[in-house]
């Protein structure tokens, strides 16, 4: 949103001093070229990358355990979310589109991988769930280590994070499941998000609307040609979003700035 007058006077000694600035949210960027116009030259975006890298040490019959661990069929389709979960996420939106998607594919699961707010959970979903009548689709996995985070979401055939503000390059969840080359369904971003093309490399959905939610869910369970595709184009994004790239962007500026008067 806009900077209020007393967060714009407390940022100018720093942005009056720096050579460079880097901004890790482009929607953040946007606010700050607005509000120091003349100075916006030395804003640089850079987004932060994954906070955990991929890493599934178990083979194909390794995994299918998994899936029996949690109570999901080998052949289930498992529609995943990774957060925290909490308000603000979208996870009623992703409960209500899942339930019409079930209508479809009754053996489905939605596996919800991420600390939970108990709450939160017992008010607005689990509620939920159980007067749809779905609570025996819904597996949660609770709070998990890079690794297993990395075995839950290798079992998923799409990722649904349906932000309620928009998916957002400071959304550690979304840049995780970019990383792990998944097909992901989300919200259509509210500021700029360099390189997500809908159709090519993500899903967007506009929040709320739980018909084409199901839709677009089901049709990349269904089409493992558009599946593949959408996983292709995300490696390519990958690489946008990679610490390795991030650091040669930080590096180029670093040197950029060092030739500066």
């Amino acid at each position: 949103g806009n900077l209020r007058l007393r967060a714009k006077l407390r940022l100018l000694p720093g942005i009056l001093a720096s050579h460079k600035i880097i901004i890790v949210d482009a929607g953040y960027e946007r606010s700050l070229r607005a509000a120091y116009a003349p100075l916006s030259r030395k804003l640089v975006c850079i987004p932060v990358g994954p906070n955990a890298e991929p890493q599934v040490r178990r083979g194909a019959g390794g995994l299918d355990a998994l899936k029996e661990r949690l109570g999901i069929g080998r052949t289930a389709p498992v529609i995943s979310f990774f957060g925290i979960i909490r308000g603000g996420k979208g996870i009623v939106f992703l409960v209500r589109a899942f339930c019409q998607l079930l209508r479809r594919r009754p053996s489905a699961k939605l596996l919800l991988i991420g600390h939970v707010h108990e709450g939160y959970f017992r008010t607005h979903i689990a509620s939920l769930a159980l007067q749809l009548g779905i609570t025996e689709h819904i597996v949660l996995t609770g709070s998990c280590h890079s690794e297993q985070l990395s075995e839950y979401l290798s079992i998923s055939d799409v990722c649904v994070l349906p932000f309620e503000d928009g998916a957002s390059t400071r959304r550690s969840s979304l840049i995780l499941a970019i990383a792990h080359e998944l097909p992901i369904v989300t919200t259509p971003p509210k500021s700029a998000f360099p390189g997500l093309a809908n159709g090519v490399n993500v899903v967007l959905v506009e929040h709320g609307n739980v018909g084409q939610l199901c839709d677009e869910v089901d049709a990349l369970i269904g089409d493992v040609v558009l599946r593949d595709r959408i996983k292709q184009n995300v490696a390519l994004l990958k690489q946008r979003y990679s610490w390795a790239n991030i650091a040669k962007e930080t590096a180029d500026l670093y040197r950029s700035v060092t030739h500066l008067p």
